[in-house]
């Protein structure tokens, strides 16, 4: 039955029984009482048992739901007799014939979702393309059907009462010369009259009687779409200096606008307000898009009121109390919010980010969602570049105006520095403190490398383990590969200096070796003559990076290294296949330890200035709660905690096995990849396999830092030498000296 089920505070979301019975009859938003916070209404949309999501167009005030079904005839027949007579296992022939179908749902907001499809199509004999929601209640499709001779499309209205109408044969109006198909074609809401198609190969505006009012067919294929029209106003989607551009273009006169700062990632839908407005929502925020001035105006955070924006499908309805569907873990809802402030008698956090990411907007939403005395709002420093973002935070947390909370994956600032500087909080004792996560749950080989003179600033879920890998015969698996040794290779044997690394690179490897150790192994290259090392490393390398497609020059030692990232074990053994069993795994030259870099993932810090900071550690802390291990913390990467980790290594060694054409059973491989027009199969890694990888991540004991300055300072200084005019002595005490002013001056 397609009907609403239990209507339910948001706050309490995770603590409510979502298989409560009875449908609710109106969706208003529900206050909850003494939280001093604003109202949420959610509601679970049930599908059938046989039916599966398939998707939504949300259209002004109503929405209408799609599913795919299999319909087995001859079963309730079938159920029949098994009732009456008891234990056989008879079964009628109809039962193994099934229909698959499409179904349709439609609502007004504030009704109940009906317990019957507004209309359905079997695939056998008709398949919808598209469909987009008209007025009073009826629907319009792009129908494909079924002929003895020649398959038909057509646009089909289907009314309230389920009557139809063919309102144009497609196949004449949309099908030209070019080659196209009738499924290239979309059809978009024009409220009150006409109907739009649109494809990359031209439009169509169709009125009512089904005549063509305009129509335009292009010669070659355009990056161009219309996503709404309205009454006097089209949204488009085109390509402008080689950019794709938001635009408005008003019907009336055609004058063309430009909708300004509107992310990639936008969608719209119509609100029931007005047929110039438009919801206009990202993964991270809604605001109100007016086609008639080419504003926008924000109207909410997702995460504000605990919702994670990538799961939002679609929205509609008032402005005022606007309704949006979103799904998670495969549950369909429906919720309404009424436009109030979310964060009223909560104590905000700011989390402070550069790139985004969607586990973070997950944690933040369900951390908002369960934790009734905290609000959590992100602050986007990524809208400037690194280094200006790095800067602008410096500034911030100095001035004691900084987020509580700062996301520190990428490696373009150096936790160590700005711990010692006073900026970041020492994690060490809310680590030892904690019931959730203690040094003694994470890896030994990152607890170190996080560490500075016993204290940790900063904490991940996950990591990712980077090198360089080699041949054997260059440097000896299981032994650090030393610069000098690199060097040498280099200037006896020129033909060996082709890899994917740049100058760039080198010299960023040259810094993350300098700012990556921790514990007791934390020497500064500076001091040690690396640095003109890894500058005379760079020299050898080309100004761009350069990816080598054959394999086969890997497997015969003719590419001597390229850098590596792995973040589980099928990427090892990836690597070793495509560079042979003769492949050193070495880390970067005169690393600490092994010389393996461990590249944060998820990785979170706290201001020392916060004034909340035991509400910041929650947020931290709940990532290594068992509930987030399993919802919410990422599993693309290696995991921090040592059991969690050991888990990932035995799942990885798992085999699967299929029967052959001959019967026989054979080893799946985990994946396959194509070498020079061969297909070379990859098979789960052996128990040997997986102690190589522990041993490379117990030997690790540099974890992935950086600053963008001091990278800015290194690239340009070493351009001197490269170009010839600056000794490398001369280069290497210019950057020493500008470096320790950079220093000073961060004091």
């Amino acid at each position: 039955m397609m009907k609403r089920v239990k209507v339910f505070s948001l706050l309490v979301l995770c603590a409510v029984a979502l298989s409560s019975c009875g449908a609710a009859t109106d969706a208003a938003p529900q206050e909850e009482s003494g939280s001093g916070i604003t109202g949420m209404s959610v509601a679970e949309i049930p599908m059938n048992e046989d039916e599966t999501f398939s998707g939504i167009r949300c259209c002004g005030d109503s929405i209408i739901v799609e599913t795919d079904a299999m319909e087995a005839e001859g079963a309730e027949a079938e159920s029949e007799a098994d009732a009456d007579d008891e234990g056989t296992n008879d079964v009628g022939t109809n039962a193994a014939e099934a229909t698959y179908v499409q179904r349709f749902y439609y609502a007004q907001a504030g009704a109940d979702f009906p317990e019957e499809p507004f209309c359905s199509f079997d695939y056998n004999e008709r398949s919808a393309i598209d469909f987009i929601g008209g007025e009073d209640g009826n629907v319009f499709f792009i129908l494909t059907e079924a002929a003895e001779e020649e398959d038909s499309a057509k646009l089909l209205e289907i009314s309230a009462d389920g009557s139809e109408r063919t309102v144009a044969d497609l196949n004449d109006l949309c099908l030209g010369s070019s080659g196209e198909s009738i499924w290239d074609w979309s059809i978009r809401a024009v409220p009150g009259g006409d109907f739009l198609l649109v494809s990359k190969y031209g439009y169509r505006l169709i009125s009512q009687e089904g005549e063509i009012v305009r129509r335009e067919d292009w010669k070659e294929p355009r990056s161009y779409d219309v996503l709404y029209a309205g009454g006097k106003y089209a949204l488009t989607l085109q390509a402008e200096n080689f950019q794709t551009v938001y635009g408005t273009f008003q019907r009336e006169n055609g004058k063309l606008g430009t909708l300004r700062d509107i992310s990639q990632d936008a969608r719209f839908n119509r609100t029931g307000n007005g047929e110039d407005s438009l919801y206009m929502y990202t993964n991270m925020e809604v605001s109100l898009c007016d086609l008639s001035t080419g504003e926008h105006t924000k109207m909410l955070d997702w995460t504000d009121i605990g919702i994670q924006g990538d799961s939002v499908l679609g929205m509609y309805g008032d402005t005022q109390a606007p309704r949006f569907l979103f799904r998670e873990d495969n549950i369909l809802y429906e919720a309404q919010w009424n436009g109030g402030n979310p964060g009223t008698e909560r104590t905000e956090l700011r989390l402070g980010y550069v790139s985004d990411s969607a586990a973070t907007r997950r944690a933040v939403a369900m951390f908002n969602r369960t934790n009734p005395d905290f609000l959590i709002r992100m602050v986007d420093y990524g809208t400037e570049d690194e280094s200006a973002a790095a800067m602008r935070l410096y500034t911030e947390l100095t001035a004691g105006t900084g987020p509580d909370i700062f996301r520190m994956d990428g490696g373009y600032m150096d936790d160590r520095a700005m711990g010692e500087r006073g900026l970041l909080e020492d994690l060490t004792p809310y680590l030892e403190s904690s019931q959730v996560v203690s040094p003694q749950n994470l890896l030994p080989s990152v607890y170190e490398a996080l560490q500075t003179e016993g204290k940790v600033y900063m904490l991940p879920t996950n990591f990712r383990l980077g090198g360089f890998i080699t041949k054997e015969r260059w440097a000896p698996a299981g032994q650090a590969w030393t610069a000098e040794e690199l060097l040498r290779i280099l200037e006896e044997e020129p033909e060996l200096r082709d890899t994917m690394s740049s100058k760039s690179h080198m010299l960023e490897y040259c810094l993350s070796v300098m700012l990556g150790a921790g514990g007791e192994d934390g020497a500064s290259v500076l001091e040690d003559g690396l640095l003109e090392k890894y500058i005379r490393l760079a020299g050898y390398m080309p100004e761009e990076a350069v990816y080598i497609p054959d394999d086969s020059l890997r497997q015969d030692g003719k590419l001597l290294f390229e850098s590596f990232v792995l973040m589980d074990s099928e990427t090892y053994m990836f690597h070793k296949a495509e560079w042979g069993e003769d492949v050193a795994f070495v880390g970067y030259p005169g690393g600490a330890g092994n010389g393996m870099m461990l590249y944060a993932d998820n990785c979170y810090a706290v201001s020392a200035q916060s004034r909340h900071k035991d509400g910041a550690w929650k947020f931290v802390e709940s990532f290594f709660t068992r509930e987030w291990q399993e919802k919410i913390t990422p599993n693309y990467a290696f995991s921090v905690d040592r059991d969690r980790f050991e888990q990932q290594l035995k799942h990885a060694e798992q085999v699967q096995w299929y029967t052959d054409r001959d019967g026989r059973q054979r080893e799946a491989p985990v994946l396959t990849y194509d070498m020079n027009g061969e297909v070379v199969e990859v098979f789960a890694p052996r128990p040997e396999d997986t102690d190589s990888l522990r041993q490379m991540v117990e030997g690790a004991r540099m974890i992935k830092r950086g600053d963008v300055e001091a990278l800015r300072i290194v690239q340009e200084e070493a351009a001197y030498y490269f170009a010839g005019q600056k000794s490398l002595k001369e280069v290497a005490d210019i950057i020493r000296n500008r470096m320790g002013l950079m220093a000073e001056e961060r004091k």
